[in-house]
């Protein structure tokens, strides 16, 4: 996958573990840990992360974004086992998100 600078792979859940290894620039990584505090880290080039079945999304950073290699734990892994978070909110009218937001 390649990110341009400040480009974003949305919040994300895969139902696999995956490693992922900077080929080239550099990147914020975001996700949830098991309690569902927030880890951000920043990742150079020949860094390793691993996630876990939890939620997380990479942004590109430097002039030049990055470039990085996502491994699965599971040789079956696909795009359409994905879940988005954007999908999660997409199908919800405004004023129902509005109320939501103003009541938490």
């Amino acid at each position: 996958m390649r990110l341009t600078s400040g480009g974003v792979r949305e919040m994300h859940w895969h139902q696999i573990c995956r490693v992922g290894y900077m080929t080239y620039g550099s990147c914020r990584i975001t996700f949830s840990n098991e309690t569902g505090r927030p880890y951000i880290a920043d990742v150079n080039e020949v860094d390793l992360w691993y996630f876990r079945r939890l939620a997380a999304s990479v942004q590109g950073l430097g002039p030049d974004g990055c470039e990085f290699l996502i491994v699965f734990d599971d040789g079956h892994a696909s795009e359409f086992s994905t879940l988005l978070n954007d999908g999660m909110v997409h199908p919800y009218a405004p004023n129902i998100l509005a109320r939501i937001r103003s009541s938490g």
